[in-house]
């Protein structure tokens, strides 16, 4: 061998990427040692990508500042250890700054991080009939600790909403809010009514998104109004409008 096959053999040959972090999206992948494609999902037409080797010694090559085009954008960036020895990982980038790319709805899927529309009763089964997925997406209910939930569970006050692009990458996440539904067990019932009550009467406390659940008319505060309205509700007299 010649001096500069010596020389190489003795430099580092970690050519694997230690992380991978994206503006612009939810959840940037976990990186596996020996996995070389990864999904990423963003709502912009750029985004800045962010890739560091494993060994400090190893250069990285296309990452950066990203101009993305709607939909599938495959990025292929390159990890060369020091001792030359590259290997190549594939990035695929949805863009879904357009988003009829993933998914349509008629719900208040934009209010505050929250998705309301959702009519009490509703289950998981039934939920996807709110909106229409593009081919590929695909959605997930979570409970409020983060577990799947199954197919007959009722949809809740406090569940979580995950929206997947076409290409896997977690792409929308929301939390459930129905109008109502104070005590998060996907009904309005007399529960309900007694909660807002012992709030107005200041004998009790709501907090966070029960609270929200609480305030059926959106004026920012629980008052008697709200109670009226889910009495009313309850009588059959009154129907809680879900999208505001």
């Amino acid at each position: 061998p010649s001096w500069d096959d010596n020389a190489k053999e003795n430099l580092n040959p970690n050519n694997r990427l230690a992380s991978l972090k994206a503006t612009n999206t939810i959840k940037s992948p976990t990186v596996n040692v020996d996995e070389t494609s990864y999904s990423i999902a963003v709502r912009k037409s750029s985004i800045t990508l962010t890739a560091t080797a494993i060994d400090g010694g190893a250069r990285v090559e296309g990452a950066g500042k990203l101009s993305l085009r709607d939909g599938e954008n495959i990025i292929p960036l390159t990890v060369t250890a020091a001792n030359g020895d590259s290997r190549t990982y594939s990035i695929n980038i949805f863009n879904g700054e357009n988003e009829s790319l993933v998914f349509t709805t008629q719900c208040g899927h934009a209010y505050g991080g929250y998705w309301t529309g959702i009519t009490p009763g509703t289950t998981v089964q039934t939920f996807p009939q709110l909106l229409n997925l593009a081919q590929g997406a695909s959605v997930k209910l979570l409970d409020a600790n983060g577990k799947a939930k199954a197919q007959g569970d009722l949809v809740k006050t406090g569940d979580k909403v995950r929206i997947y692009a076409p290409n896997g990458a977690l792409y929308f996440a929301a939390t459930c809010l129905i109008y109502g539904d104070v005590n998060g067990d996907g009904k309005v019932s007399g529960i309900d009514l007694i909660m807002i009550r012992d709030y107005v009467l200041g004998d009790s406390q709501l907090e966070g998104i029960n609270a929200l659940a609480a305030d059926v008319n959106v004026d920012k505060k629980i008052s008697g109004i709200d109670l009226i309205t889910v009495r009313d509700h309850l009588l059959g007299e009154y129907f809680i409008p879900q999208i505001k």
